[in-house]
């Protein structure tokens, strides 16, 4: 069902509306057209006053059409004309028919997948007469002509369909000829489709056209409307468009042109593993597991990234554990206080100092109190041990690039052993880790200047992260995160089908991943970076194998990154 409203010149105004119902037989359709216009003033002499009449035309419609083969399609109209001018009335019976037809080609030169279109109507093939007062009147037969041609535009990739999707452009040209005259009226049209979605349209014949239509993505609702500047007015043209029924018939040209089936499979798998690990790591939360609910919920960040909630619920869940951590933490502290187990006590206070809490200078001055309880054997043999479980896990930092957490864990241990025989082991593994650092980030600095001023973008890039990794609260580091990437993406060209590609590589990797599969998620994901290294999804996946130990990324002056 469709109607349309245009606003004349001067409050005239032009309605239709028409219904089609398809069937086996063909398509049947039903309308009616109405061209009104009030208040015009009637007068019999130059002087006389006047007064107001109307005029309208109505015209009513039965039609049918059918489709011939793949190609060919032609119907015919029935009309009756009812005329009312000044209440003078009449009505006139008359016929259109016309026919159409439609063909797709191979790529033609810059057209992608044309589809040709060439129609022809014969208005008034029956035409209609009238009598409104003495004189009657046979409305003229006219013909009209069009041919067009539609074609691909630019492609929109859906990373969530894992499609890419082309847009339609069309040119026409039209023509008409009353039956008996010599002029022949053209008319030229264009217009652009976006997503199936939005159209964008320009036409010129008498004067010029331009309008825009919105249906929505089930194609069963749609509005347009135009603005057309025609010799006394510029008109305005709305039309709503409902159809009850999907239509039956394929577009020419479907919008959907690569769809991997591959991919879909890839996200489905990860997207079903991510919906376990999130209902699996709510369930834990809900149950103060924090432990266990942050690993869960890691890997439904991990296989489902655009998940907003699933990351909010991982980014919760890891300062609800670090909290919950603390708690316990400052409970056994009570309770080896209350119980007189100063040794106890002490590696209880030397865990809480680990994470920087609000008190920390208090707990730091009790713990130097704590220890001055402790006879000699007992405090050296506590600090050592301290000592040495701390040096295993900053040099696993080191080994890993996370520097910023080994200088922060080195310096912990050095508080932490500033008054015991440990103190100079202590300071000892921190100056080692400064040095260590130092030398890290100048070896991934030169490398970063190196490879940018070789043109060696990815290869900077790469080295780039793994310098936010290693300082990620580093302000120098976020700029030189910040200009690699802007390097890299000046120069990266990647098609539609690369980009979907590189997406179903991340979730084969995610998945891999969580399968305990590291090797194969080693492989996708250098596959991956090696096509496109600034990726953020394989960055956070990157981070994860990382800290777990999976794969280590190293950097020299010469070579790559591994």
């Amino acid at each position: 069902m469709t109607g349309e409203h245009l606003f004349l010149y001067d409050g005239a105004r032009y309605d239709f509306i028409g219904l089609t119902v398809p069937s086996r037989l063909g398509t049947f359709g039903m309308g009616a057209v109405q061209l009104y216009r009030g208040y015009i003033t009637a007068r019999g002499a130059i002087d006389d006053p006047g007064y107001q009449v109307t005029a309208s035309q109505a015209d009513y419609r039965a039609g049918f059409a059918k489709n011939f083969g793949d190609h060919w399609a032609a119907g015919g109209t029935f009309n009756m004309l009812s005329s009312n001018l000044a209440g003078y009335k009449d009505r006139g019976f008359g016929a259109d028919a016309g026919a159409r037809y439609e063909s797709r080609s191979d790529d033609l030169w810059l057209l992608g997948r044309p589809s040709w279109s060439a129609g022809a109507v014969i208005k008034n093939l029956v035409a209609p007469r009238l009598k409104l007062d003495s004189d009657p009147e046979v409305l003229p037969r006219e013909l009209r002509g069009g041919v067009s041609v539609s074609f691909d535009g630019f492609s929109r990739v859906s990373l969530n369909a894992g499609s890419i999707r082309k847009d339609r452009a069309m040119l026409g040209v039209g023509m008409s000829k009353l039956v008996g005259e010599t002029e022949l009226r053209l008319g030229l049209g264009a217009s652009y489709t976006l997503q199936d979605v939005l159209t964008l349209r320009l036409g010129l014949d008498e004067g010029f056209a331009v309008g825009a239509g919105f249906k929505t993505a089930d194609g069963r609702f749609g509005v347009d409307y135009a603005l057309e500047d025609r010799p006394l007015a510029k008109n305005h043209r709305f039309t709503l468009t409902y159809r009850f029924l999907r239509s039956a018939t394929v577009p020419a040209a479907p919008a959907a042109e690569v769809q991997d089936e591959e991919y879909a499979r890839a996200k489905g798998r990860a997207e079903g593993l991510g919906a376990e690990a999130f209902t699996r790591g709510q369930e834990l939360f809900k149950a103060q597991h924090y432990e266990e609910a942050v690993e869960s919920l890691a890997s439904a960040a991990l296989l489902k990234p655009e998940d907003r909630e699933a990351r909010e619920l991982y980014r919760r869940s890891v300062e609800v554990r670090q909290r919950e951590d603390v708690r316990l933490l400052r409970q056994q502290l009570d309770q080896q206080a209350m119980a007189g187990d100063t040794a106890e006590t002490y590696r209880m206070l030397a865990k809480l100092l680990r994470y920087k809490t609000a008190d920390h200078e208090y707990l730091l001055d009790l713990a130097r109190r704590i220890v001055e309880k402790l006879d000699a054997g007992a405090r050296d043999a506590v600090s050592a041990e301290i000592v040495s479980a701390g040096a295993e896990e900053v040099r696993a930092g080191l080994a890993r690039g996370f520097d910023a957490e080994a200088i922060n864990d080195a310096g912990w241990i050095e508080s932490v052993a500033a008054s015991t025989q440990a103190a100079s082991v202590a300071r000892k593994l921190s100056a080692e880790t400064a040095r260590l650092t130092k030398e890290h980030r100048a070896r991934l600095e030169r490398t970063i200047g190196s490879a940018r001023k070789s043109g060696q973008h990815g290869r900077a890039l790469l080295a780039a992260f793994s310098l936010s990794r290693s300082y990620p609260g580093d302000a120098a580091a976020a700029r030189t995160l910040d200009a690699a990437r802007r390097d890299y993406a000046a120069m990266l060209q990647l098609s539609d089908k690369d980009r979907i590609y590189v997406r179903k590589l991340y979730y084969l990797a995610a998945v891999a991943w969580t399968k305990k599969d590291a090797e194969r998620a080693r492989d996708l994901l250098d596959e991956l970076r090696r096509r496109d290294a600034t990726d953020a999804n394989a960055s956070a996946l990157m981070d994860a194998m990382v800290r777990a130990g999976a794969v280590y990324e190293t950097f020299d002056d010469n070579g790559g990154a591994q």
